[in-house]
């Protein structure tokens, strides 16, 4: 019988540390839709999301930068450590840039998986 009782405790201890490990791993997902804005890049040069999620540019560089889609765009000047967020309601690949110091970026949009 006691035997039976460690494994039981085995089994659950392991199914507590999956799903806990499947749940850190998911918020470090969510965690990563973010770009970094250095000095000449962006970082990811491309990101790929579904429809209806946000990303987060960050201004890591060292001097003020923008984030300008076609269609769209951050204030004109990002000093350093702002933010600037925008949720993707369609799917396509769209191109931005800094016009500041022309370097690009990319954000390709997928559809969502329907259940």
């Amino acid at each position: 019988m006691a035997g039976l009782s460690h494994r039981l405790l085995a089994a659950t201890a392991l199914v507590v540390l999956a799903l806990l490990f499947g749940a850190l791993n998911t918020s470090a997902l969510a965690a990563g839709r973010g770009v970094a804005i250095r000095d000449t890049s962006f970082s990811p040069a491309t990101i790929t999301i579904k429809v209806g999620d946000r990303i987060t540019w960050t201004n890591r560089g060292s001097v003020p930068h923008n984030v300008t889609f076609d269609s769209f765009a951050s204030t004109t000047y990002m000093d350093p450590g702002t933010t600037f967020a925008h949720t993707f309601k369609t799917a396509g690949t769209f191109v931005y840039q800094c016009t500041l110091h022309s370097f690009a970026g990319k954000v390709v949009v997928t559809t969502a998986a329907t259940p």
